[in-house]
């Protein structure tokens, strides 16, 4: 394939349990899309230098990603196999589609100051934690993540959210049953803050995401980044996915609103988290938000996650104002 013929890369970045599994599931009916579900996650949980220690390193050692890392991952995202692009319908691909996780690009060390307290981001055993903390509320300019950026600048970026009042409890609910092998709880999961930060540093006109030149391959970024809250994507699914695509410079096609129910290859890893995205058959509409909110009272959140919820509310609620695709 020409250099001509290369498929767009574009990319998602979410936290879990955002309905993102459904949306990616919208980007699969393209037949001339290529899709990759959450690979940078390898690497993050089972690479030999693995910011996140939530598996032991005998179990890193025999999953087949020990030797990964993120920016390899993205590279090959980037360089798709013949076989990768031979899972389409169309030939040649026009798009490359990823949906991932945006705190799975981060450091162990930047993720240890962000979360301190938790269980699955320890200081690295390296000692090569910063002197210098991270302020959170200042504009971000350099580099957050572990990934060049010359390689960032090469996808095309979206974000994803969804309140941390459904998120929070829908993820406890997973690790309860034991999807993807989580042992136990931990709040520093939740990724909302993670988000928040790369959603300032490629929206920041000064950061070195917008201002580092050089790199022919970089392509055009639509600024402020199209940002689409769970709830609208929910309760106006036409519109937000027709938004989407006009936003992100792809052709909208009716066949992105429906599809048959079923197991997804991709998906196997990560066990049953994906349950109710394979049990469907398109979006699952809700009432507009404004609408929820006056009909009935606030859902109630157990006791043990409401520190979870509050502590996810801030950067929350930031990235909600910051929405592009809004409800019509």
């Amino acid at each position: 394939m020409s250099s001509s013929e290369q498929p767009l890369p574009i990319v998602i970045w979410v936290h879990p349990r955002s309905c993102s599994t459904a949306f990616e599931r919208s980007l699969m009916q393209r037949p001339d899309t290529v899709v990759f579900h959450e690979p940078i996650g390898d690497p993050f949980y089972l690479g030999k230098n693995r910011p996140c220690r939530r598996f032991s390193e005998e179990k890193a050692k025999e999953s087949g990603n020990y030797d990964l890392t993120v920016t390899e991952v993205l590279e090959k995202v980037l360089n798709p196999t013949k076989e990768d692009l031979a899972k389409n319908k169309a030939w040649p691909p026009k798009y490359v589609f990823l949906k991932d996780m945006g705190q799975c690009l981060f450091p162990a060390d930047l993720l240890h100051q962000l979360h301190p307290d938790s269980k699955v981001f320890p200081a690295p055993a390296d000692g090569s934690a910063s002197s210098k903390p991270f302020d959170v509320n200042a504009p971000v300019i350099e580099n957050p993540t572990t990934v060049p950026t010359a390689i960032l600048k090469r996808f095309r970026h979206s974000f994803l959210i969804r309140t941390p009042e459904k998120s929070i409890p829908s993820y406890w609910k997973c690790v309860q049953e034991g999807a993807s092998g989580w042992e136990f709880w931990d709040q520093a999961d939740a990724g909302y803050i993670e988000l928040k930060i790369l959603y300032d540093w490629i929206s920041n006109p000064d950061s070195t995401f917008n201002t580092e030149k050089g790199d022919e391959l970089a392509v055009e970024q639509p600024q402020p980044p199209p940002l689409l809250d769970a709830s609208t994507l929910l309760a106006h699914p036409d519109h937000a996915i027709k938004t989407y695509c006009q936003a992100m410079g792809i052709p909208f096609s009716p066949e992105m609103l429906s599809w048959d129910s079923g197991p997804v290859d991709e998906w196997a890893k990560w066990g049953g988290y994906h349950n109710a995205a394979e049990n469907s058959t398109g979006f699952k509409k809700e009432a507009p938000a404004d609408a929820a909110k006056a009909d009935k009272p606030k859902p109630k959140i157990a006791e043990h996650l409401q520190g979870a919820v509050d502590a996810c509310a801030a950067p929350y609620e930031y990235l909600l104002s910051k929405a592009t695709i809004r409800a019509p």
